[in-house]
């Protein structure tokens, strides 16, 4: 699918989405609302046939996905418009929100808007998510893309900016969902009585508000003047602006114990013997292993050993 002129609705969770009960509600609302899924796996190509029929396997790749240490993730496709729906999530020592994500073509957005927007209600609330959004591609682009041209900028804070939980809300959109986590923290009157297109309140302790009528209208001066007066009214500390680099900025307080998890320990005979392993499987292979500051690099080309190809004491090899 080409990065942008789509519509991208999603949410963001401090769960670890491994249960039978959270693939139940993905696949049971994918189902009822109303877009004609065809494919679904876990990496592209997809390679099963979504239906009412998926619903067994679905379970059982989504339990093994999620329930492992690390990256998990089950997407499902629509073609020849390749819509896309997106669950994935990380755990790890520095844990990152299980999150899901529709994105749909901006030819299709009209046709769909109704059941997407449904679908990512029910998923937003069915999933306990935090926090979630609404947005046209390039309103996203405007708000977090680094410029590609500008290198140091990109080596120095990344190529997007301002997406991180742990620092504040990324910021404000056409679409803004709230779970209660960051429902409590606002406070429930000031998300009621938020200056805004529309309010809605999804079930206790989740809330959406539409900033402005139309998401395609993101760079207009109205837009710009809504989202303004939605920070202003929430608190414009809680969320990032990048006009703002500076701004002093509060987190959300986020619990992420059920993403959490300890670094393996490795035991060093073990490491060795590994090491070892590799080191002849390079031989075997007619190539060297070097390993210099924490480093593994695999030589294929030139001499079989580190020093007839200019290497320094810091390599080793057999």
């Amino acid at each position: 699918m080409a990065h942008d002129d789509c519509i991208v609705l999603g949410g963001h969770s401090a769960r670890l989405w491994a249960s039978g009960q959270d693939s139940g509600i993905a696949i049971s609302e994918l189902l009822r609302c109303g877009v004609s899924w065809d494919r679904w796996g876990t990496c592209e190509p997809y390679e099963w046939a979504f239906s009412d029929a998926a619903a067994g396997r679905f379970h059982e790749v989504w339990r093994e996905q999620f329930s492992q240490i690390g990256f998990g993730s089950v997407a499902v496709q629509v073609e020849p418009t390749e819509m896309l729906a997106m669950f994935h999530g990380f755990c790890g020592p520095r844990p990152h929100p299980s999150r899901f994500a529709v994105r749909c073509p901006e030819e299709e957005w009209k046709p769909h808007a109704a059941g997407l927007l449904g679908l990512t209600h029910s998923l937003f609330v069915g999933l306990q998510c935090f926090h979630g959004d609404v947005h046209h591609d390039e309103e996203f682009d405007n708000q977090h893309r680094v410029d590609m041209n500008d290198v140091e900028a990109i080596l120095q804070h990344g190529a997007i900016i301002g997406v991180g939980y742990k620092e504040s809300l990324p910021g404000v959109y056409w679409g803004n969902l709230f779970g209660p986590p960051v429902t409590q923290w606002i406070g429930e009157d000031r998300l009621r009585t938020c200056p805004c297109h529309e309010h809605r309140e999804l079930a206790p302790g989740y809330h959406l508000i539409i900033a402005y009528p139309d998401v395609f209208a993101h760079d207009t001066p109205e837009a710009m003047s809504a989202k303004d007066a939605i920070r202003e009214h929430l608190g414009v500390e809680r969320f990032f602006d990048r006009r703002f680099p500076h701004r002093q900025t509060t987190p959300p307080p986020l619990d992420w114990s059920e993403l959490y998890r300890p670094p393996p320990t490795i035991d060093p005979a073990e490491a060795a013997a590994e090491l070892e392993k590799l080191k002849e499987k390079a031989r075997q292979m007619g190539g060297w292993l070097e390993t210099r500051k924490g480093q593994i690099r695999l030589h294929l080309e030139g001499t079989s050993g580190p020093e007839a190809n200019g290497e320094g004491p810091e390599s080793s090899s057999d």
